[in-house]
């Protein structure tokens, strides 16, 4: 089942912590979260979310914490990114 319009929304929060970006996104969802993360299935059986895989990828690279969690409907994903000693080459 697809989430009626007015249901639907995405929060983007973030926060500066001592040298760390922290940013949590939220959104809810309905089907079926996978527990390997790599995508989600809508009720009607579309593969969907195959970018968390591709950003937990890219924020451990640079050093950085992502974590999701899926609880009552709503997927949060937490990520936490050091603002120095970046390990990625494109930050040095």
């Amino acid at each position: 089942m697809e989430l009626p319009a007015s249901k639907r929304y995405i929060t983007v929060e973030s926060r500066l912590r001592k040298h760390w970006l922290n940013i949590q996104i939220k959104n809810p969802y309905t089907g079926k979260v996978r527990p390997n993360l790599e995508s989600t299935k809508s009720s009607t059986d579309v593969t969907r979310g195959l970018g968390v895989g591709i950003s937990r990828s890219i924020v451990e690279e640079m050093g950085g914490v992502f974590q999701w969690d899926a609880t009552d409907n709503v997927f949060t994903i937490n990520i936490n990114l050091p603002l120095v000693g970046l390990k990625h080459k494109d930050f040095q």
